[in-house]
């Protein structure tokens, strides 16, 4: 009444959220207009920002699963990776332990039912785990491995890959040779270049592919052309030279545009991917890019139940023991309010309770519960 509102300090979550700053220069100031992409292999998921006047950058409306692992790199408007990258930590509400062990608890533990139920699970998991022995045949898997012990973050299958075995065997001296005898690349004294299809047919790239060791990306100049094409050649000429080929675990050749646009414009030229045995060192360490594996949404598992279908799943000797018979998240009512559901009930003798929960289209919430609904009885 008086006109003082109240007003969330926390919006309200629709999608998965990164943020930052990116800095640069001497006194490491927030740096406008500075590109920054997120590229996500498991799904291809791939988006580019930019950064406000005050450095900072923001990604959203996008939702992917638990686990899925993302890069973020940001460079400055002449494309370099000058500049400093920081992602805003995602925080989350502290949680007190205070009160969880109540005497309320306490007296629900002490009951008959709850002892029951854990002497029942104990002995599913001794009937599974402990006391019955399966002798299964014996089973033999065939498959071909590609020698690929080493994956980057940008792709599954490379279009060319060179195993460390494979690497030895073509006895080749050094860096230069080893990539000469790969389709399609071209090395000279000073220059390496990609010979890739276009809708004209093929042709070679002007300009050097990007390379890659160990997940550093080298330098590769800012947007123009001339630029690219001599700190591109002279990092690369000057990493090969420095990579010892006894020490090379595998060599992985993107070519493909499908696969390239993952790396955005610098990886139009190609991209060759080398990771060493002992990790390759270098005094440029790379802080315009941090690797994040966040907490997604969980992907739904469908609930174990049995189907009894057969003669010999119905006799079978094993006991059904379950301590959770049955749950359905998806129960739709008819027209008239109706709805039905069956499952097999476990081999001991219990009473069952039935908790049913919904919600109606109205938004009003349904919750039940009914004790001895059914009951087991053994013939």
């Amino acid at each position: 009444m008086r006109g003082d509102y109240q007003y969330l300090t926390i919006t309200n979550e629709e999608s998965q959220t990164f943020s930052g700053i990116v800095k640069g220069g001497l006194l490491s100031k927030p740096y406008a207009n500075s590109k920054v992409t997120i590229i996500s292999t498991n799904t291809s998921f791939y988006d580019i920002a930019e950064t406000d006047e005050k450095g900072h950058f923001e990604f959203k409306d996008f939702e992917f699963p638990d686990s899925t692992s993302y890069i973020i790199q940001a460079l400055n408007v002449k494309g370099k990776d000058i500049v400093e990258l920081y992602i805003d930590s995602i925080t989350f509400p502290t949680v007190s332990s205070t009160g969880i062990y109540s005497g309320k608890q306490t007296e629900e533990i002490e009951k008959p039912e709850f002892k029951e139920y854990v002497e029942k699970a104990d002995l599913k998991y001794t009937y599974e785990n402990g006391m019955r022995m399966r002798i299964l045949p014996e089973l033999v898997v065939k498959a071909h491995h590609n020698g690929r012990q080493h994956q980057s973050f940008y792709y599954n299958d490379p279009d060319n890959s060179m195993s460390a075995e494979e690497i030895k065997r073509s006895a080749a001296g050094d860096m230069r040779s080893l990539l000469n005898r790969v389709p399609g690349v071209n090395v000279t004294f000073n220059t390496v270049r990609f010979r890739m299809l276009t809708k004209k047919g093929y042709r070679e790239n002007l300009n050097p592919p990007m390379i890659i060791v160990d997940g550093m990306m080298l330098s590769y100049g800012d947007d123009d052309p001339e630029s690219q094409k001599y700190v591109g050649d002279l990092e690369a000429m000057n990493v090969l030279s420095l990579l010892d080929i006894d020490d090379i675990a595998q060599v992985d050749i993107i070519k493909s545009p499908a696969k390239l646009h993952m790396y955005g414009s610098r990886g139009r030229n190609g991209v060759i991917e080398i990771f060493t045995k002992s990790g390759f060192k270098s005094n440029k360490p790379q802080f315009n890019t941090q690797q994040i594996k966040p907490l997604g949404y969980q992907q739904p598992v469908e609930f174990y139940s049995p189907q009894y279908d057969t003669p010999e799943a119905k006799n079978s000797v094993t006991p059904d023991l379950r301590s959770t018979i049955y749950w359905k998240p998806d129960v739709w009512v008819d027209s008239e309010g109706n709805a039905s559901v069956d499952f097999y009930t476990a081999d001991s003798p219990s009473t069952y309770s039935v908790i049913i929960e919904g919600i109606t289209p109205e938004g009003k919430l349904i919750y039940y519960q009914g004790k001895s609904v059914v009951s087991v009885e053994t013939n």
